[in-house]
């Protein structure tokens, strides 16, 4: 007997594309700091890269995203090192765990967004702009949080 894919393909779609807790009210809000490449420093709340809350890596030749629940900070190597793939980009990259780990990192038509903390507007900036981004854990992620 056939089963019925498609349902199940939708579902992974959904997921691949972090749309699924965007449609279904279960999406986590974030907030960081950003630092530019004239070094001008932005804490924006409702953080996301493109809409979305996850970076693209390559390790070796492995690719593979991870989302800002695991993600202290990406800070990109003075020289930009350039991949065999284009648009990737050497970064050090920074666990919640504290683990530290050199790859490359996608930012090529990706856009860091969010809403400035104190002047409370929405900022776009590319993502190629960027030398640092940091994810505050949540304890920090509210405003007043002690």
């Amino acid at each position: 007997m056939k089963k019925n894919i498609v349902p199940r393909i939708v579902l992974c779609l959904l997921f691949g594309a972090g749309l699924f807790p965007l449609l279904f009210g279960q999406a986590e809000t974030y907030r960081g700091n950003v630092i530019d490449a004239a070094g001008n420093r932005y804490t924006l709340t409702d953080l996301t890269i493109s809409g979305t809350t996850r970076v693209h890596c390559i390790l070796q030749d492995t690719f593979f995203t991870v989302g800002f629940d695991r993600l202290r900070s990406v800070t990109f190597t003075p020289e930009n090192t350039e991949s065999p793939f284009q648009g990737y980009v050497r970064a050090n990259l920074v666990t919640t765990g504290g683990t530290q780990t050199a790859l490359y990192v996608n930012r090529e038509n990706y856009v860091v967004q969010g809403v400035e903390e104190n002047l409370g507007v929405k900022i776009r900036i590319p993502f190629t702009e960027v030398q640092t981004l940091e994810v505050l854990p949540p304890e920090q992620a509210q405003p007043g949080a002690s």
